[in-house]
């Protein structure tokens, strides 16, 4: 019996170690991807082609001279459905100083769909486009980690923040208001 209960007892340390180092892999991976769209800062925005567009289209000679705001959302995440609830109130209130507002939608599942419903962009404000990234190239374009993260570009098309919008919206619309200047 002895030896059995050693087997049991190294098979349960095993497990256990195993688990704690998969865990602990998946922390870093996560923590690395947002240190990745972090370092986005300062780089081109990345040219946006899209044939799915879920508004009228936009172009990017649309954006020239112009702040952008862009962010991806997804159905069933519920800071998805904040980011953009906030992002229209922004888009209303500065659409005349020069900011365009870009989402894209991150394909849910059917059953995601069912459960939590689509992302209706039939009423966006003006200057607020949104396309679906069906193949995610978007998202492997911009490094992008969190469905939580703003990327905010200049006049001149250069990204100047990366900022999570789990940390509060407001430190995201000082950003915009001081590159509307």
């Amino acid at each position: 019996m002895e030896p059995a209960l050693k087997n049991i007892q190294r098979t349960s340390r095993n497990i256990f170690i195993g688990s704690f180092l998969l865990v602990g892999f998946f922390i870093i991976a996560v923590k690395f991807n947002v240190f990745q769209s972090r370092l986005m800062e300062g780089e081109p925005l990345p040219e946006i082609i899209s044939n799915q567009w879920l508004t009228a289209p936009l172009s990017m000679d649309d954006t020239e001279g112009k702040v952008i705001l862009l962010f991806f959302a997804k159905g069933d995440v519920e800071i998805s459905r904040e980011m953009l609830s906030w992002s229209y109130k922004l888009q209303k209130k500065y659409h005349l100083s020069g900011l365009v507002t870009l989402a894209i939608e991150v394909p849910a599942s059917d059953e995601q769909r069912k459960k939590y419903g689509s992302i209706n962009f039939s009423d966006t404000p003006d200057g607020f486009y949104a396309f679906a990234d069906i193949d995610n190239t978007e998202r492997k374009k911009f490094r992008h980690a969190s469905y939580a993260t703003f990327y905010v570009a200049d006049r001149l098309g250069t990204i100047r923040a990366v900022r999570d919008a789990a940390k509060g919206f407001d430190a995201m619309e000082h950003v915009v208001a001081e590159l509307l200047k």
